[in-house]
């Protein structure tokens, strides 16, 4: 699609591959480079001009590639629609928030597809129409992956839990479809939805984090619920790290050479994002969660987890945009680790010191603009492991490519708090990192971080 026109595909093949494709990539067209942005959200709407489709992008940390130098870092999101693009972004020291609206040269791209036939089907009353809950539990359990599509937009989950005879699934924050409008505040929507048809939309402001008008309401939505397969367990052992099945080497060959990892404790299951291998064992952190109890009352308190394959689990809770950690605990659980079955290959290895030492340039920019999926694996000096995945793509000339990893939530064992990230490796073989508080605090400027090597990995 360029300038909003629809280039092939009819409208209804475009409305179904936004409710049922997995991934979905954009290209936009920059002054100064192009970047290819994944997806967190999509949907589509009509007016008087006729169908339109939107698109959101991951928040993700900006800087000044061209300047070193320059300190100034913004958090930002763009959220796209057929014909416009609208950049939402603060300084990280600033509660303040610009917006700016452009028109450019835009090309969209659909990835995985995931099975054509949703899995279970909701009316808007809370009734099952097709498919069984317990087999949809079942092949979560199993690992599947799921998206759900509403009358007008499309969510994918990272965080499933079950309650009673219920599956609870917890999708990504959007801010929907209200960038449309420049002269309104940032409002996102935390959807949690159900097998029983219920969806408790959470609202809140995305700066101040302070509830939205009412904050939530449960509604009835109809939804459809699209599963895909893909992972195995890899590894499960008890509260104390002790192994029950499966192999916990397997699992560390598995973040060494990039496959994604999830994890299910008690009765949640979650995507984990910074996995690390290190001392013998493997972390990650999991997808952050509202307290819902005390959303109820009207504080967004949040909880954010990193697991270890010895059991134990650290937690930490905080408010966005707030500096004050409210909470820390640590316990053991029992842990089922996956491993996702999709295969992908390395395609490029660097050294800080020059660059691309095995593979090609050419390789990396065929397969981003192939619109394949990226992670790469840092290994650090202390001879630990990091795996971490890369949601933007900035083609900066016929030489040079930054990889993103948009905002990456962490878990401070050291400092018992909880941290925001965001990194970019040059393919010239520089990676730096930012750092900053769940608030606005920055910890860490622009750092450039000293390795031993980076593999980058693509999908298949």
């Amino acid at each position: 699609m360029t300038d909003g026109d629809i280039s092939s595909g009819s409208i209804s093949n475009i409305i179904d591959a936004i409710k049922m494709r997995e991934t979905h990539k954009i290209l936009v067209k920059g002054q100064d480079y192009d970047t290819i942005y994944s997806v967190m959200s999509k949907g589509f709407y009509y007016n008087n001009v006729g169908p339109r489709v939107w698109a959101q992008t991951y928040d993700h940390a900006s800087v000044d590639f061209t300047d070193l130098s320059n300190k100034t870092i913004l958090r930002v999101i763009k959220q796209i629609s057929n014909r416009k693009i609208v950049t939402v972004f603060s300084e990280l020291n600033s509660a303040a928030e610009t917006r700016i609206e452009t028109s450019t040269d835009i090309e969209w791209a659909t990835g995985t597809a995931a099975e054509n036939l949703p899995i279970l089907e909701i009316d808007d009353d809370g009734n099952v129409t097709s498919g069984s809950v317990s087999d949809c539990r079942g092949r979560l359990e199993n690992g599947s992956d799921l998206r759900i599509a509403f009358p007008e937009f499309s969510l994918k989950s990272e965080l499933i839990y079950f309650e009673n005879s219920q599956i609870n699934v917890h999708l990504l924050p959007t801010a929907l479809r209200t960038y449309l409008t420049l002269n309104v505040p940032s409002v996102w929507f935390d959807i949690i939805t159900d097998s029983g048809g219920n969806s408790n939309i959470l609202r809140w402001k995305r700066i101040s984090h302070r509830r939205f008008g009412s904050g939530s309401r449960n509604v009835y939505i109809a939804t459809s619920w699209f599963m895909e397969s893909g992972w195995h367990v890899a590894f499960s052992h008890d509260s104390t790290g002790s192994q029950i099945s499966g192999s916990k080497f397997y699992l560390e060959a598995s973040v060494r050479n990039g496959k994604p990892i999830k994890v299910k404790m008690n009765d949640m299951i979650s995507r984990l994002h910074d996995v690390r291998v290190s001392s013998g064992e493997v972390t990650g952190v999991m997808v952050d969660i509202f307290n819902r109890t005390l959303w109820a009352v009207g504080h967004a308190q949040i909880i954010r987890s990193r697991v270890s394959t010895a059991g134990t689990v650290n937690s930490c809770t905080f408010t966005w945009e707030s500096d004050m950690d409210l909470g820390w605990s640590s316990r053991q659980e029992s842990i089922i680790w996956y491993v996702g079955s999709r295969p992908w290959t390395k395609i490029v290895s660097l050294n800080p010191f020059d660059g691309i030492i095995w593979g090609d340039f050419n390789d990396l920019y065929l397969a981003a603009m192939s619109w394949k999926s990226l992670r790469v694996v840092i290994k650090h000096l202390d001879s630990s492991y990091q795996s971490v995945d890369i949601n933007n793509v900035h083609l900066m000339n016929s030489t040079l490519i930054i990889l993103d990893t948009t905002v990456q939530g962490a878990v401070q064992t050291d400092e018992l708090m909880c941290q925001q990230w965001a990194g970019f490796l040059y393919t010239d073989g520089m990676y730096e990192t930012v750092k900053w508080t769940t608030g606005r605090t920055i910890l860490e400027e622009r750092t450039v971080i000293q390795y031993t090597s980076i593999d980058i990995f693509s999908e298949i």
